[in-house]
């Protein structure tokens, strides 16, 4: 029998790789996506789409019948910055709207969800945080992932299994590079490519945990099936360490950008994390990954993919 998947946000950019990676797996894939950030164009093949938010009620009508082996609930404002300037729109995109999929779930008796969460939930931290860290948002968005992670606790009670992946730094190809509110390495690579100089808001010193796209959809993949990542939280990062400086270092050198066109500004983004990156050992040890793609790596295989359209555009 033919396996059917849902993914919300799906056209977006870690949703659309999930969706042809999934795709050449021989699924039936359902998206969900209201196209706010997201583009169909990223899609390589066909799917089953439903242009509607998350939040929309009507959904259950769309869905009513269809047993999913899996749905992946990646939907959801992605800003801290954003969220800072319209709360209620993020509440309502990552709160209200995981709720409606949960009551999906609970009304058409699927049992699994892969829910994407973020490294925002922590807040700052000098040292490695780890899934047992305390939790302590900075932002609205932060605060609305964490809180749909609580509903999801709740309702585990009541059979609706789910697995949490809290994102760190995701980049690579596919990326809003328009979106110049979230994705550090996005913006910075916009900006040498189409400008040739980049800007940076906020301390050099600042740091991140960055993880290119390939590795994010291998983790995904290999949760779905492990059963040991049932009702657990997983940090997905690389769990490397990189200051600002040094990813700017990184992009100077590939894109041969002189010293004098890259410009700091000590002020920086409301609410914007001052450093955090990610312990990685349980999701490493619970579906055995050993290696991941470097950042000079990843940044080149981005570049690669996407030099020629942002410089035509």
């Amino acid at each position: 029998m033919e396996k059917k998947i849902l993914i919300t946000g799906g056209a977006g950019f870690i949703g659309s790789h999930l969706a042809n990676y999934y795709h050449k797996k021989n699924f039936k894939i359902y998206i969900i996506d209201n196209l706010s950030t997201g583009f169909k164009s990223s899609l390589i093949k066909k799917f089953i789409f439903i242009n509607k938010n998350c939040e929309d009620k009507s959904l259950l009508k769309d869905l009513k019948g269809i047993n999913f082996y899996c749905i992946y609930h990646l939907a959801g404002q992605s800003s801290g910055e954003y969220s800072f300037y319209r709360p209620f729109e993020d509440f309502s995109s990552n709160l209200a709207g995981t709720l409606n999929i949960i009551n999906i779930c609970l009304q058409t008796k699927n049992k699994r969800i892969i829910f994407s969460s973020s490294m925002s939930v922590y807040g700052n931290s000098l040292k490695a945080v780890s899934e047992k860290d305390y939790c302590n948002p900075k932002s609205f968005y932060g605060l609305s992932k964490l809180s749909a992670e609580s509903y999801l606790n709740f309702f585990s009670k009541k059979g609706i299994n789910h697995t949490i992946l809290r994102f760190f730094n995701v980049y690579g190809p596919g990326q809003n590079f328009d979106n110049r509110l979230q994705g550090m390495v996005s913006i910075y690579l916009e900006q040498a490519l189409r400008n040739k100089n980049i800007i940076i808001k906020g301390s050099k010193d600042r740091f991140r945990d960055f993880i290119y796209i390939d590795d994010v959809i291998d983790i995904i993949s290999k949760v779905t099936n492990n059963e040991n990542s049932i009702n657990q939280i997983f940090n997905v990062g690389t769990g490397k360490k990189i200051k600002v400086s040094e990813l700017i270092e990184l992009i100077k050198k590939q894109l041969k950008i002189d010293k004098k066109n890259i410009k700091y500004f000590k002020q920086g983004t409301p609410d914007d994390t001052h450093g955090i990156y990610a312990n990685n050992y349980k999701i490493r040890k619970t579906i055995n990954k050993k290696n991941f793609i470097s950042l000079n790596d990843g940044i080149k295989k981005t570049l690669k993919k996407e030099m020629t359209r942002l410089l035509v555009d």
